[in-house]
């Protein structure tokens, strides 16, 4: 018959202490050093593994799983509003995450081989370590300022909630949302893969775009610059631009000198699309264009950019 911690009560495991199938239901288990929790499940409450301390296989389903700088978890399973977070110095060794569970890894906190499945989200901050990560499809790793090694694979998503990625390969099929204060630079975008820079989030440097991706940007500002490179078979959106959502596609087309500029103006808005690769105006196309949008193309060697869709009136 398993303990059951209430709310208002603690349990301490101390040194050469074993606590199996322990049950929390709104109180707190503290794993000290030498102490040792095996299958701790987390209703409601808080398990505490502290310097020295051990925690493994922990269901945590709605309460708190907490590893201090010292402390090791393996092998939590994370779920339903449960969640584990790794604080600077802390370990977390193969979790995994779903079903609206979340692992948060501070600043110098450690997570290893962690394995995010369809509804679940690992949370990465500036400093963290976080290696060995394994995203699904439907799991989410957010980069609050923070980095990762590990895959992402087709169906899964990568948010960038704080700071800034540089040169980050979104894999095929992947989705890569860039929110509000967030910036990513010289993004790649595999076959399939989606960027979607929201409002008051910031695209910079080149973003190179593999086939039948979609560059999506999400326009609240009067002037929009981008830089695109590998733009062929694939779609840029501009997103709230007026109460259409323009989509530009372009079919690849013998000729044409480097680079160029597309350029779509829409009452006192402008954005200005810089191209890298050889184009001819008469392989964009333009999608979900209404009222009052004008889009053209200006060739390096130009001297009047030809209108390439029209004034639509």
């Amino acid at each position: 018959m398993s303990t059951i911690v209430s709310s208002g009560h603690h349990l301490t495991l101390t040194k050469g202490k074993v606590g199996k199938d322990i049950e929390l239901k709104g109180g707190q288990l503290i794993v000290s050093s030498g102490g040792t929790a095996i299958g701790t499940v987390i209703l409601t409450g808080q398990e505490l593994v502290s310097r020295g301390g051990k925690s493994s296989q922990s269901q945590i389903s709605g309460g708190t799983q907490i590893v201090y700088s010292g402390g090791v978890a393996s092998g939590a399973i994370v779920s339903v509003r449960g969640t584990e977070t790794v604080s600077s110095g802390g370990t977390s060794l193969a979790t995994t995450i779903k079903n609206g569970g979340t692992e948060i890894v501070d600043a110098k906190g450690t997570a290893s081989g962690t394995i995010v499945s369809n509804g679940g989200v690992l949370v990465d901050h500036a400093g963290a370590v976080v290696s060995g990560l394994s995203v699904l499809k439907g799991g989410t790793v957010d980069l609050a300022g923070g980095t990762f090694n590990g895959t992402v694979a087709a169906g899964g998503i990568e948010a960038v909630t704080a700071g800034t990625i540089t040169g980050q390969t979104i894999g095929a099929g992947v989705s890569l949302v860039v929110s509000a204060g967030a910036t990513a630079k010289s993004t790649t975008l595999g076959t399939n893969a989606t960027e979607t820079v929201e409002i008051g989030g910031t695209v910079a440097g080149t973003t190179k775009m593999g086939a039948k991706s979609t560059l999506d940007i999400m326009v609240a500002t009067n002037s929009t610059s981008l830089t695109v490179s590998g733009f062929g078979g694939n779609t840029i959106e501009l997103a709230g631009f007026t109460n259409s959502q323009p989509s530009f596609q372009y079919v690849p087309s013998v000729g044409g000198p480097p680079g160029g500029t597309l350029t779509i103006t829409a009452a006192s808005r402008t954005a200005s699309i810089q191209l890298f690769g050889q184009y001819v105006a008469a392989g964009f196309h333009v999608t979900g264009v209404q009222q009052n949008i004008y889009v053209t193309y200006t060739s390096p060697s130009a001297h009047a950019p030809p209108d390439i869709a029209g004034g639509h009136h």
